[in-house]
């Protein structure tokens, strides 16, 4: 899911590149970015929830190393 979270831009046709690069429908990748926001609370359409979810991952995972 973290691909179809990168894919989150915002407009239809966005969306439409986002899905044909990882070679899933558009309802699909719509149902997987919908899933997330239900799942997490983020709202991907902001920018604020997208640059977390893009930082997420590459964050350490400990925080004491801060």
């Amino acid at each position: 899911m973290p691909e179809s979270s990168d894919a989150a831009a915002p407009g239809d046709a966005a969306r439409h590149g986002g899905a044909a690069r990882r070679r899933v429908r558009v309802n699909t990748l719509r149902y997987r970015i919908r899933r997330i926001a239900d799942l997490t609370g983020r709202d991907l359409g902001t920018l604020e929830d997208r640059v977390d979810f893009f930082l997420a991952p590459r964050a350490p995972r400990s925080a004491s190393t801060l």
